[in-house]
């Protein structure tokens, strides 16, 4: 197991902080291991969540997953609010789904204007919890809207693949193509049993500390099930695909695919100009499209899902196929650099 020293005892610290029997996080993980190999000295803290403090080459800074201590506060505002985003977005004329937010019943009178399908996700949500699409009605979405602990924001559904961009210094790092969790039958075995061998995978572990993450059997992945007319207890065809869930998140038992070479020079483009508009150095960026290879902008409901502030890691690191990024070493080089420079300006 990879130790850190703490800076003022020379002792070793486990990633595993023992009182509190918290391992870090997959993205914590990969950033220590990057910046011990740059020569930084790394301490964690512990507390009800976990931060890294870096020192060595004369510089001092903290992170947390791919939060650092250089982030606009601005921009991270605007990425945990859905609604901003998209505000700021449209103004911008950057492509996105027609929505609006909705605090009250007398705002979903403003589905009348949109064509569904639709999604209805919280304002502040994050993983995919309280995320609900494919919404064909109008009583599907007041449905959803009541059973909401706050403000949403209901808009059209996009079509096409998901994919995320990470962009390090508005400029586009690595792209990976999303899956929702899936198995893939063998005309033996049931459903249920597909998912208990899928979550034997090494990489594969609780919450947000493997590579990936086990596939959960929860009341949503049944009731995707039954979207399809399916149950766990049924036996998939050899070589027949069944998806699992809905939305397309690692968190959710989804894996990805390293497509980062595939995409079009004018998307790489559009990807940065939106990495701009949020004022970010560090962001994912959520899209929808049916292509990577042509123009975003020019594609039918396709468009900015959402950004992400603290994009996770491990989709780039390990992606399930193509070429793993270390975009983790892109990170903290951006971090050096910058604080690099403010130290040399100051002297």
């Amino acid at each position: 197991m990879t130790s850190a020293k703490v800076a003022d005892t020379g002792a070793a610290i486990s990633l595993t902080d023992h009182r509190l029997r918290v391992p870090l996080g997959a993205s914590n993980r990969i950033i220590l291991e990057e910046s011990e190999r740059m020569g930084f000295g790394v301490t964690p803290f512990f507390g009800l969540d976990t931060v890294l403090l870096h020192e060595g080459h004369g510089l001092s800074f903290y992170t947390r997953g791919t939060q650092t201590s250089i982030q606009s506060s601005v921009g991270r505002t605007i990425a945990l609010d859905k609604a901003l985003a998209k505000a700021i977005f449209q103004r911008m004329r950057l492509p996105t789904a027609r929505g609006f937010l909705a605090s009250s019943d007398d705002d979903l009178a403003q589905l009348a204007g949109l064509r569904g399908p639709y999604v209805v996700k919280p304002v502040d949500g994050k993983q995919g919890t309280g995320v609900h699409v494919g919404l064909r009605t109008e009583a599907d979405v007041r449905a959803c809207f009541s059973a909401r602990l706050g403000p949403v924001v209901v808009e059209e559904m996009l079509e096409g693949e998901e994919y995320r961009v990470f962009c390090v210094a508005h400029e586009v790092v690595a792209v990976a193509r999303r899956r929702a969790a899936f198995v893939v039958g063998d005309g033996a075995r049931t459903i249920e049993e597909l998912i208990i061998e899928k979550n034997r995978h090494p990489w594969r572990g609780e919450g947000h500390v493997g590579n990936l993450t086990r596939i959960v059997v929860d009341a949503d992945l049944r009731e995707t099930l039954s979207s399809s007319g399916r149950t766990l207890h049924d036996v998939a065809g050899a070589g027949e695909e069944v998806v699992l869930r809905r939305a397309a998140n690692l968190s959710l038992g989804g894996e990805a695919v390293d497509v980062s070479d595939e995409v079009s020079e004018v998307n790489r483009r559009l990807m940065s100009r939106i990495a701009r508009a949020v004022d970010l150095d560090v962001v994912g960026i959520d899209l929808i499209c049916q292509s990577r290879r042509s123009p975003i902008d020019e594609q039918p409901r396709a468009g900015v899902v959402e950004v992400n502030a603290s994009p996770g890691l491990r989709m780039h690191h390990f992606p399930m196929a193509g070429t793993p990024r270390n975009v983790g070493g892109r990170v903290l080089a951006q971090v050096v650099q910058k604080l690099g420079g403010l130290r040399s300006e100051a002297g």
